[in-house]
This record gives C-alpha cells, structure tokens and sequence, in this order.
C-alpha cells in the first residue's frame, strides 16, 4: 500500500529540471506576508523556504542565490518522491524567482570535524504558477 503521509526523508526538489535533494538540508513552502483580504483568502503558497548548501559549483542554488539573477526558474515538488504523480501522490508545479540569500549569514558558518558537513545559508524566493499534478 502506497502511503500518503509526507515526512521529512522522501521529499524532493527540482528546480530548473535538476534534482536539488543534496543542496538542500529544509524546503517550506510558505504563504509569505499577507497584506491584502484577497491574500488572506489564497490557499496557494507564494514563498519557497530553503537552508541551502554553500556549494561553489556553477549551477548550484547556492550560486544561483547570490548571483542575484531575477529570471523565474521552473520548480517541481515531489512530497512523497514518488515518480509518476497520482491523484492519491501528487506532484506540484510551479515557477519560483530567485531572492537572493534572506539570511544573516551570506557566506560562512561554524566550524565542524566532519569535512562532509556542509555550511548553509537561508534563502526565501517568491512563488507563482503553483499546480497541483494527479497525472
């Protein structure tokens, strides 16, 4: 039987049609600042939360983030990281505009003993176009 319950192992992140599950140590998906009664009434998020690596490589979320490109990129989110979408598993669409590094910390970070350990920044970019997908 095939489960429905979200959790903190199986979710993955495409982002630009790449596989971000290794960049990424927490991914919200947030409603953002309400100011307006037509925003209190939306049930769709408009925020992509993420800790990301500090991952020099050139196409890296993290170079994206500081790069400050404003160019929308495609998302996909695979709660269950199934791999076809069902009406019972779905997948969610959307496009997402870079914001650059929202955190205090741009670069850098506490020291670790394990070299594997990877130091993060906090990145927050705008949602839209969010789509559910059952097929």
């Amino acid at each position: 039987m095939a489960t429905t319950r979200v959790n903190g192992r199986d979710l993955v992140l495409f982002i630009d049609g790449i596989d971000r599950s290794d960049e990424t140590t927490s991914v919200a998906l947030n409603y953002g600042t309400r100011q307006t009664f037509g925003d209190m009434r939306g049930t769709k998020p408009k925020r992509l939360d993420m800790t990301i690596a500090q991952e020099l490589a050139a196409a890296s979320l993290y170079r994206i983030a500081i790069a400050g490109d404003p160019d929308p990129l495609t998302g996909l989110l695979k709660p269950l990281g199934n791999a076809a979408a069902s009406a019972t598993q779905p997948h969610y669409t959307f496009n997402v505009t870079p914001g650059g590094i929202s955190g205090d910390t741009f670069m850098g970070g506490e020291a670790a003993e394990d070299p594997s350990e990877a130091l993060t920044a906090d990145v927050q970019w705008l949602i839209s176009d969010w789509t559910e997908v059952t097929a």
